[in-house]
C-alpha cells in the first residue's frame, strides 16, 4: 500500500513517484541540498559532494553521513 502525501510540494503523489526506490543513501537534513540523497548530490554536484567528503565538521559530528559519503563514493568509483 502506497502512502499518498497530503501536504507540501508533492501533495497528492506517492513516495514512489518522486523518490528513486533503488537509492538507499543518506538523505540530507540541512544545507544546500536539504531532502536530497547523497547519491543524488554525487551525480548532480560533484564539487559539493567533494566538499562534504572533506569537511571536518561532517567527519566529526555526522558519523552516519560520513559513512555513507564513503560508501557512495566507493560504489560510484567501482561502477565507472
Amino acid at each position: 500500500m502506497s502512502v499518498i502525501l497530503d501536504f507540501g510540494k508533492y501533495k497528492g503523489k506517492t513516495l514512489e513517484e518522486f523518490q528513486d526506490p533503488s537509492d538507499d543513501s543518506y538523505i540530507m537534513r540541512w544545507g544546500k541540498y536539504k531532502n536530497k540523497s547523497i547519491k543524488w548530490i554525487n551525480e548532480n554536484d560533484k564539487q559539493y559532494f567533494g566538499w562534504l567528503s572533506h569537511n571536518e565538521y561532517v567527519s566529526k559530528k555526522c558519523p552516519s553521513l560520513s559513512k555513507d559519503l564513503i560508501r557512495v563514493k566507493q560504489s560510484f568509483e567501482t561502477s565507472e
